[in-house]
């Protein structure tokens, strides 16, 4: 007596995240990497205007000359703001720029007239881990959410 293997599964019915092609989860991705920059321009960049961005950055040391000066002209000692000009320039929808693909982020924001290092200054992210580590958490959860609201659907056929 011998016996004829009976298929007992035919196909599997996956829906969801589980179910996306490459390219929609590229395009999830990318959507949480843009989210990303967004949160980073309203949470992180205000942060580099105020008292205490320069030892929490790491911003180039300002002469006592140029700090002396500052304090007289301006009555204050905020990194990266002599006029204002920057800060309001920067700080403006209409000033900044997010682009995003299925592996990082970019920010582009408008200004005139600064020098490499400030402009370096004005990007950087904080050295201890929280910083990069909020910007983690933002992407996982906007991830999570973009694909937890997936409709996709796809069917698998395994073969006999």
């Amino acid at each position: 007596m011998f016996m004829t293997p009976i298929p007992i599964i035919s196909s599997i019915e996956l829906s969801g995240w589980p179910a996306m092609k490459k390219s929609e989860f590229n395009r999830a991705k990318k959507e949480a990497f843009k989210r990303v920059g967004r949160h980073w321009l309203k949470e992180f960049l205000p942060g580099h205007f105020k008292p205490g961005a320069a030892q929490r950055y790491g911003y180039k040391k300002r002469t006592a000359k140029y700090t002396k000066r500052k304090r007289a002209m301006k009555g204050h000692t905020a990194p990266l703001v002599f006029t204002g000009a920057l800060r309001r320039q920067v700080t403006s929808p209409t000033g900044q720029r997010v682009s995003a693909t299925s592996k990082g982020v970019t920010v582009r924001l408008h200004h005139h007239q600064v020098t490499r290092e400030v402009r370096q200054e004005l990007v950087r992210i904080a050295p201890g881990p929280e910083e990069r580590e909020a910007l983690v958490g933002v992407f996982n959860v906007e991830l999570a959410a973009i694909l937890n609201s997936s409709k996709a659907r796809r069917k698998i056929r395994l073969r006999k």
